[in-house]
């Protein structure tokens, strides 16, 4: 008998290099997730669409029927690995939702600006629909009062760094 890790180790070790296969099988799974989250159009991409249905811009609602082939369920529940792993490339916003993705540093806008966000009214906005062509419009349920202007002040210098926005799709990275 021959233990397993010496069966999996690489050749270089001298050893017999035989590749993990749930290490392999785990890879060309996020590897489809990765092409459904990345590719905007395709045949196979429109049936998992209509089965399953848009949990946001870039993956389908979790799978929870017991029934049928769980193929596409065993996929769906690699998203977070994924999207842990992943950052967003804005283009023209269509894809990025302004307050809940990471898109401006490490945290969502959301979670760095929380005074800001509980004042406004648009908090399942796109960042396309946020931007126009005279800048950031965003529109708050009362007028802000003093103490909140340096909050939003901060708030705008956050968003200096992605102010350009492209005419490419966002995608991930």
């Amino acid at each position: 008998m021959v233990k397993w890790e010496v069966v999996i180790s690489n050749k270089k070790e001298g050893r017999m290099g035989t590749k993990n296969l749930k290490v392999q099988n785990q890879s060309l799974l996020l590897k489809w997730l990765w092409r459904f989250a990345s590719v905007e159009q395709g045949l196979w991409k429109d049936d998992i669409i209509s089965r399953y249905a848009m949990e946001d811009s870039w993956t389908t609602k979790e799978v929870r029927s017991p029934n049928g082939v769980g193929l596409w369920r065993t996929i769906r529940n690699l998203w977070p690995k994924i999207w842990r792993n992943s950052k967003i490339d804005i283009g023209n916003g269509r894809k990025t939702f302004f307050w809940n993705d990471v898109w401006v540093g490490q945290h969502s806008l959301k979670q760095l600006h929380p005074e800001i966000y509980n004042l406004n009214q648009q908090k399942e906005a796109t960042v396309a629909e946020v931007k126009d062509n005279q800048g950031w419009n965003l529109s708050f349920r009362r007028r802000l009062n003093d103490w909140e202007i340096d909050k939003l002040a901060d708030f705008y210098k956050s968003l200096e760094q992605a102010s350009n926005l492209d005419t490419k799709e966002d995608s991930l990275q």
